[in-house]
């Protein structure tokens, strides 16, 4: 049980750190400008849910600029991984839907799984580094978040599907 809990968690950390590393757009991490006013997560965001974790942190002009190059970081990593699971998929729901035998179709299921474990680990790895940028309040506000956001997952799983 333990072990599910904690590969649940290191899942967890995975997707969010998706979602902070990769998907929040540019405009989500102003440019730095003279002016004192504090930067706006408003403008230019896809939507709010994924721009709450960074407001709701309250990070300086130099934590955003970090965060902004280790997403630039990773982004050409992810990128091509990303193409590489799209391009595994598909072969490996046309081998399904083929005459392939089980050891084919076992064999194109194992290279999927390890491309997208190579996405999951470079994800990991992003967040790792976005962890060190935040402060020992910001660490914690940010588990807090990840733990909200666990919560309302398990909330919208049937029940049969959830962890004891």
């Amino acid at each position: 049980m333990a072990v599910r809990r904690v590969s649940f968690i290191a899942a967890s950390l995975v997707v969010l750190g998706g979602v902070i590393a990769l998907t929040l757009p540019h405009a989500l991490l102003p440019q730095p400008s003279s002016s004192p006013e504090p930067p706006r997560f408003d403008q230019g965001a896809p939507s709010p849910q994924e721009a709450h974790w960074l407001k709701d942190l309250n990070l300086s002009r130099a934590q955003l600029q970090r965060i902004q190059a280790i997403r630039q970081k990773y982004q050409p990593q992810v990128g091509s991984q990303r193409e590489a699971i799209r391009q595994a998929r598909q072969e490996f729901e046309t081998v399904i839907a083929s005459e392939a035998t089980a050891d084919q179709v076992r064999q194109k299921y194992r290279q999927f799984r390890t491309i997208k474990a190579q996405l999951e680990d470079t994800r990991f790895e992003s967040l790792l580094e976005m962890r060190e940028v935040l402060t020992p309040a910001q660490r914690i506000k940010f588990a807090e978040n990840m733990q909200q956001r666990r919560s309302k997952y398990r909330d919208r799983l049937p029940e049969a599907a959830r962890e004891p």
